[in-house]
């Protein structure tokens, strides 16, 4: 099964492949952060198991861009947005064979910083292959 942390390796391998020349910052951003960098966060997880090994789950992921000028910042922001919509539109990679296909994006300016928003939706099956198999079922049926 696809873990939290597999899919938080995958944002960060996607933005720094799209935006390489921005650091990502890992620490809370109430503790400070240099400009420009990027920063994300896991803003709402909602899981679900099922019987038979059925398990789905959503995430809501947001970025946040903080441009290199807190006031004269609109381009690069723009430039910033774009590659986000690029990378994170359509198929989304979070590992070999397992792809996720985020349906929207959302993007807010908000005092001289971007957010970008999407959900990661999945929906996996665990592998029963190895579990026993039933050998003998015995019925009983009654006639009334």
């Amino acid at each position: 099964m696809i873990t939290l942390k597999e899919i938080s390796l995958a944002i960060t391998n996607k933005l720094e492949e799209v935006l390489p020349e921005f650091p990502i910052e890992s620490n809370d951003i109430k503790e400070g952060f240099p400009r420009p960098s990027l920063f994300f966060e896991f803003e709402n997880v909602k899981t679900a198991d099922y019987i038979g090994g059925k398990r789905e789950r959503t995430v809501s992921v947001i970025i946040y861009f903080f441009p290199t000028d807190i006031y004269k910042h609109e381009i690069e922001m723009l430039e910033v947005q774009e590659a986000l919509e690029e990378a994170f539109s359509g198929q989304f990679m979070i590992e070999e064979g397992f792809f996720v296909y985020p349906l929207e994006v959302n993007s807010v300016k908000s005092d001289g910083v971007l957010q970008f928003s999407f959900d990661i939706y999945t929906l996996e099956y665990k592998d029963t292959s190895n579990e026993p198999m039933m050998e003998e079922l015995e019925v009983k049926i009654r006639k009334d």
